[in-house]
């Protein structure tokens, strides 16, 4: 699937821009300077997570999984400037997942062109022959230039030699508008968001770390706020904050409705230890820690085992989406957050959220969490700084 710079779908972000690009003598002369590498992968990032958000594609669940952006990979005009960047996407097993091209002069689109699923063909051909470098002069036409000539790769599946192949643009277009949008966004949309990413301070009110937002939207699952188990109250054991997390979502149940959901107390045991037991077995844990690969099954059998007919899905990588969903149908979650600057590597659970929106499209969020340090639910993590990634089970007794 080819998608073009917007089709009136998403996003108006960006940074700044570009030095050339080309046309009949050079089309992207007399623009604002080149996009920097590192600002076109967070176009690119804002972008990919505003589909996910929006779900705007019928298949947008390919990216929902969790998904990699490889670095900006520079593209050419002909007389060398850089004029776009391209970033292939890829899954955690290193399947292909499309690709996003970010213009990098603002007489290209912010967003030239993205795909869902396979690969950026261009970058094929550049690979199958060896080719020196990639050049893009606007719209979707791409060459590569070898040793011996320029050959066009725009169309999939076609690479044909060609002359002077990269002056053939007669027409500009404005994008003046999407580009002061992500300019609005990049420069000042979250200057006003400043999440700790380091220290020992635990976030307790987020609403301490911004301001100048937008708006602001909240929400939390019914009765959230209880009395959970800390690692603390199970003693002789080591690195077990998964099954504690997990017992914590079976006390949160019980609490909800103690007559439908007697059953995940095992043995009706006031302290939740044989819960815990049963739960630290099922998962694998040790002094090592709790595969995240296990916990997929252990809640299941657990839930099966008191009687219940469960959903539970792991996701590797939890897109904004994914938690915003769980709680806004009233679901707890387990959360894994990985390398937290506080945490470290700790399972939690999800109990709630506060979203902060700037400018167009740029957000800064937190989860609500029982922490397992603590018995109240009175923290929350950002779910993008200070730390490298959060994954999630979705827990579903039913």
């Amino acid at each position: 699937m080819k998608n073009n710079k917007l089709s009136g779908i998403i996003i108006a972000l960006v940074f700044f821009l570009g030095t050339s690009m080309l046309d009949g003598t050079n089309v992207l002369a007399s623009t604002r300077g080149m996009v920097e590498p590192e600002k076109a992968q967070k176009i690119a990032t804002i972008h990919v997570s505003s589909v996910i958000q929006n779900e705007i594609e019928n298949d947008v669940e390919g990216w929902k999984w969790g998904v990699i952006l490889s670095e900006p990979k520079e593209m050419y005009d002909i007389d060398g400037n850089i004029s776009a960047y391209y970033m292939t996407i890829v899954d955690e097993y290193g399947e292909d997942k499309g690709y996003v091209v970010v213009g990098a002069v603002d007489k290209c689109a912010p967003i030239i062109e993205y795909s869902m699923n396979g690969r950026f063909y261009p970058e094929y051909e550049m690979k199958q022959l060896g080719a020196r470098r990639m050049i893009y002069n606007g719209g979707y036409n791409y060459y590569i230039e070898t040793n011996e000539n320029i050959i066009d790769v725009s169309d999939f599946g076609v690479a044909r030699t060609v002359d002077d192949c990269c002056r053939i643009i007669g027409v500009e277009n404005d994008y003046s508008d999407e580009w002061s949008g992500w300019l609005e966004l990049l420069e000042g949309g979250t200057k006003n968001s400043n999440p700790p990413s380091s220290g020992t301070v635990y976030i307790t009110n987020p609403d301490s770390y911004e301001s100048g937002y937008d708006s602001k939207i909240s929400a939390n699952v019914t009765g959230y706020n209880k009395t959970y188990k800390t690692t603390s109250s199970f003693s002789g054991y080591n690195n077990h904050c998964a099954p504690t997390a997990a017992t914590n979502i079976m006390l949160y149940w019980y609490g909800r409705n103690n007559s439908t959901y007697s059953s995940l107390r095992k043995n009706g045991d006031a302290t939740w230890t044989d819960t815990f037991i049963e739960l630290y077995s099922l998962m694998g844990t040790s002094c090592g820690g709790t595969p995240n690969s296990n916990l997929k099954a252990a809640y299941k059998t657990y839930l099966i085992n008191a009687g219940f007919s469960p959903i539970v899905t792991y996701y590797s990588t939890a897109s904004w989406s994914n938690m915003k969903s769980e709680i806004d149908a009233n679901y707890p979650f387990h959360m894994v957050i990985q390398n937290h600057y506080l945490y470290g590597n700790h399972s939690v659970v999800g109990l709630g959220y506060v979203q902060y929106k700037y400018g167009l499209a740029s957000y800064s969020r937190y989860i609500r969490i029982a922490d397992g340090w603590t018995t109240s639910s009175g923290r929350f993590v950002h779910t993008t700084v200070g730390n490298d990634k959060i994954r999630m089970v979705k827990v579903h007794p039913n």
